[in-house]
């Protein structure tokens, strides 16, 4: 929060708005209110749990950065992101792709993706990564295939490991893909 004086903050004692610097709250007289608001403040941020989108961003620009070899401290580019043709994110236990999702319109040539043993349910954030040639998906919680089927790059498709998907689902997906070996 931003105040007049600088940076402020609620009072631990009466909740009202106090400069990090003020040694007495103006309102109670609380000591130490200052550095007490800005110590709350602190813990209040490293409690806040990270939405699940900025943590698999998080991890897919640490995945990038092995992948380019980029240093952690540099920021990546948009043409950082066109170099990475094969990305593995497996065991990851992501239950979305809302992460991925976010970074597909960057991932322009990417060819080979490992979602292996996550904790997927579907997969509808890949469509737009429209140059996949190999895609494994093995062992997780699928229960549909909902925008496979735009993936008409896909040569090898992996999808053992998933008891909640049909014969009928994955036939139905062969038949839209019938350049891809779909393994199940």
């Amino acid at each position: 929060m931003k105040g007049k004086e600088g940076i402020s903050g609620p009072c631990v004692a009466c909740d009202m708005i106090v400069s990090f610097e003020a040694i007495t709250c103006p309102h109670c007289g609380q000591p130490d209110a200052g550095e007490k608001a800005k110590a709350a403040r602190i813990a209040w941020k490293a409690e806040r749990p990270i939405k699940a989108e900025k943590k698999q961003v998080r991890e897919i620009e640490f995945a990038i950065r092995d992948v380019i070899e980029k240093d952690y401290r540099i920021p990546l580019l948009d043409n950082d992101f066109e170099k990475v043709t094969v990305l593995h994110l497996q065991g990851g236990k992501w239950k979305s792709l809302e992460g991925l999702e976010k970074l597909s319109e960057k991932l322009t040539q990417l060819k080979e993706l490992n979602l292996e043993s996550n904790k997927l349910t579907e997969v509808k954030g890949l469509r737009k990564l429209s140059q996949l040639e190999k895609l494994e998906l093995q062992y997780n919680k699928l229960t549909n295939l909902e925008g496979l089927d735009q993936l008409t790059q896909l040569k090898e498709l992996w999808l053992r490991g998933n008891p909640d998907l049909t014969f009928v689902q994955i036939d139905k997906l062969q038949k839209a893909l019938p350049k891809c070996i779909i393994f199940s």
